[in-house]
């Protein structure tokens, strides 16, 4: 692994995946413009990382694409996850049969000390 400056990583790799906190921006159009012709974005962050702007006119070259999964294209307009160069999903990255697992352990847990410390 090799640690980029940002200008660095987006103009030299193809393949971009972001799993960023909510309200974290880090793409605007000059850093679109610096990504290869055949640029590939992946976000499973809560929410966008860029300006919905600067991707709406990044996206519409048929080169590039992206895929979001339920996380991550909660903000994105409608109209751009009906794009043939985009992928949105229903489910987000995070979920799986061991993390409902782990999460209703929890609950029950929490129920269990409510119930004994009431």
């Amino acid at each position: 692994m090799k640690y980029l400056e940002l200008d660095d990583l987006l103009s030299t790799c193809e393949v971009i995946s972001f799993h960023l906190p909510k309200h974290t921006e880090l793409l605007q159009k000059e850093q679109f413009d610096l990504l290869p012709d055949s640029g590939i974005l992946v976000n499973t962050s809560l929410g966008l990382p860029f300006e919905i702007e600067a991707f709406q006119s990044w996206i519409e070259n048929k080169n590039h694409y992206a895929i979001f999964d339920g996380d991550g294209k909660k903000e994105l307009p409608e109209a751009l996850e009906e794009r043939e160069n985009v992928i949105a999903l229903e489910k987000s990255a995070g979920w799986s049969a061991q993390t409902l697992v782990r999460l209703s352990e929890k609950v029950l847990q929490n129920i269990a000390d409510f119930c004994e410390n009431n």
